[in-house]
């Protein structure tokens, strides 16, 4: 089965069985699909229909939405007498649809399938539920999952749906990364690579509307290419204006406490509850998990909360004023530090958040951070960071620390104009002056082709070492002598140790 635009329905084997033995072979009079926008809860209701129409059964279709919701049975109008008197009070309008409705089935009973249900009127609700009791239709429906139920504005007849028997709710959840690396082959006609996948994945949280969404503009703008047989995404995997409008559609309306919650983990996240400003119970945040636009996990003791979505981020971030931002940014930065920053990647996070709303954090705290980013590879935040402490005066720390990054980064001839540089008498440390001999020597032999060089750096810096130290630039010499084609040479310095 395969939708209009050549995307098929894979990952739901469980749903359809279910749906299988419980309608087709059972006596299920209500089917509730329900879940987050996007998951696909139309296109797998389809499918139902489909499976239905297949078996003999009587089918119709209506779509319930905002506009139509604003006439008494507006929705149902598709599957009502045109002659029904709209004018009649709303119990005779109802009794007399029933009527209508029943009298038309004759034969089984009517499989209907209304979408988006949350958006019926209270009218329409009220008489589905009614036909449905009667034994003259059997209902499959799809409703909004938003917060702690459904659409806060869903009449409360489709709330009950679910709840009264005969009665089955089927939640639909985001695909797996094994599941959308099934997807995105089926739909694109050949493998897709591992990390594309996971990409992918990664930016749509498994939501296959997004996912989709983003395939047609990384398609579009050249970024996603079939690589002899197999897809590859190449360069970023960006949303397009219509994807971005999507979220935005799904995040109007929120309540503003959510919404705020929201905002701080897209500048921020992931978070725990109190750096959140929150107790872990707080019903903000089990309203936001159970909607599925926040996801919980934990970490060690601690909890973490971070968006569900990295799109949804990119589009809370762009909604936000700069002072909102900086608001933010700050409150947080002063959160984590009023609870200790005990974590390793404290100073990282705080650092960052404070330069990030154009503050001058304390230069301390600013080289802690560069430390913290050079265990984590990060170079282009070492760099950055390394940068900002240098603003602030001489340090041979910061120094070394900004010389690997532009290292790391190809800057060979910048990484040697930093690391060429002789510290000051005070800040010489012997240990720091170990360290850049031997990155300025690295960088001068790989990213510069310097043997000579490299070789000459060491043997300045261990004029000035004796001891261990000076040991270990010697097995930094010997290095250089194995990879220079010396590896004689080599063994005789690591020998003399």
């Amino acid at each position: 089965m395969v939708l209009t635009d050549g995307w098929p329905l894979v990952g739901r084997r469980a749903e359809t069985d279910r749906f299988v033995e419980r309608f087709l072979h059972g006596d299920a009079t209500r089917l509730v699909l329900y879940g987050a926008p996007g998951v696909g809860k139309t296109r797998l209701a389809d499918r139902f229909l489909e499976l239905a129409e297949q078996a003999g059964a009587p089918t119709a279709r209506v779509v319930a939405s905002r506009a139509a919701a604003s006439l008494p049975l507006g929705a149902l109008a598709p599957v009502l007498p045109p002659d029904l008197e709209m004018s009649s009070t709303p119990a005779e309008l109802l009794a007399r649809a029933a009527a209508e409705v029943a009298a038309r089935t004759g034969g089984p009973p009517l499989l209907l399938l209304v979408d988006d249900a949350h958006l019926l009127d209270s009218s329409s609700a009220v008489l589905l539920t009614q036909l449905v009791e009667q034994g003259a239709l059997r209902l499959i429906a799809t409703v909004r999952a938003d917060g702690d139920a459904i659409d806060p504005g869903a009449p409360d007849a489709v709330a009950g749906w679910w709840r009264q028997p005969g009665a089955d709710r089927v939640d639909v959840a985001d695909l797996d990364e094994a599941t959308t690396a099934e997807l995105l082959a089926a739909a694109l006609g050949s493998p897709v690579g591992r990390d594309t996948v996971h990409r992918l994945h990664r930016a749509s949280g498994g939501n296959p509307l997004l996912l989709r969404e983003l395939v047609r503009e990384a398609r579009s703008a050249g970024h996603l290419r079939d690589d002899s047989g197999t897809w590859q995404v190449v360069g970023d995997v960006l949303p397009s204006r219509r994807l971005r409008d999507l979220l935005a559609d799904r995040l109007a309306g929120l309540d503003p406490t959510w919404r705020d919650l929201l905002e701080v983990l897209a500048l921020c996240g992931p978070l725990g509850p109190a750096e959140l400003g929150i107790d872990q119970d707080a019903p903000a945040l089990a309203g936001l998990e159970r909607s599925g636009l926040v996801r919980t996990a934990g970490d060690g003791r601690r909890l973490q909360v971070a968006l569900a979505h990295p799109l949804t981020g990119e589009v809370l971030r762009a909604e936000q004023t700069a002072l909102a931002r900086r608001s933010r940014l700050l409150a947080t930065a002063d959160r984590v530090e009023a609870l200790g920053a005990r974590r390793r990647e404290d100073p990282r996070r705080i650092a960052t958040w404070r330069l990030d709303a154009g503050g001058r954090p304390d230069p301390e705290l600013v080289l802690s951070a560069a430390h913290v980013a050079r265990f984590a590879h990060d170079f282009v935040q070492v760099e950055r960071l390394a940068r900002v402490r240098l603003d602030d005066g001489a340090s041979l720390a910061a120094s070394v620390l900004l010389g690997e990054a532009l290292y790391e980064l190809g800057s060979f001839d910048e990484a040697e104009a930093v690391l060429a540089v002789p510290p000051a008498p005070a800040d010489a440390d012997p240990a720091l002056l170990v360290r850049r001999a031997a990155v300025r020597a690295k960088n001068l032999q790989w990213g510069r082709g310097d043997w000579p060089g490299a070789l000459a750096v060491i043997d300045e810096a261990r004029a000035q070492l004796d001891g261990p130290l000076a040991d270990e630039l010697r097995t930094e010499e010997a290095s250089v002598l194995m990879f220079s084609g010396s590896p004689q040479a080599a063994i005789d310095v690591l020998a003399s140790i």
